[in-house]
């Protein structure tokens, strides 16, 4: 037979609980919004990294929980992101023209000859998804540190 409950021993610990579980939370979606603003394990590699350093993370509480946004405000990200021109995923599909700016023509090398043109058609780029797949990264992140840590802090209760 059990003896007499302690109710505020049991509300104290219960709001300790709580605590440390919102505590747990903030700091896997800090830890989260982190790793993906600094995950680099895409299929592609990026030639200067300046796209990827351009990459910001965000945790926007809210009601409903914790919110990490990853965001890119690169002239050419969404580019990177959703392809263009042929392989354009959205938006106006097709090959656009290239023109010289400062000069009367556009001057390349290939095959070791040199070519030059007044104007060319540009194929567009493949899409990469880089902020998928880092927002992809930064939820498992996320998930992992939470269950660990939860598991955690039940075994302590």
């Amino acid at each position: 037979m059990l003896g007499p409950i302690n109710v505020s021993a049991v509300r104290q610990q219960h709001s300790r609980f709580l605590h440390g579980v919102a505590t747990v939370i903030d700091d896997a979606a800090n830890a989260g919004a982190a790793f993906g603003e600094r995950y680099q394990g895409h299929h592609w590699k990026a030639p200067t990294g300046k796209l990827e350093q351009a990459t910001k993370a965000r945790v926007i509480r809210t009601r409903q929980g914790n919110r990490i946004i990853l965001s890119n405000n690169s002239p050419y990200a969404h580019a990177q992101e959703y392809g263009s021109g042929l392989h354009a995923s959205r938006g106006n599909r097709g090959k656009y023209p290239i023109v010289p700016r400062r000069a009367s023509a556009l001057r390349w090398v290939s095959g070791g000859q040199v070519h030059f043109s007044k104007r060319v058609m540009h194929p567009g780029v493949r899409a990469t998804r880089f902020l998928f797949l880092k927002t992809e990264a930064a939820a498992a992140h996320q998930y992992n540190i939470l269950r660990g840590r939860l598991d955690a802090l039940v075994a302590r209760s």
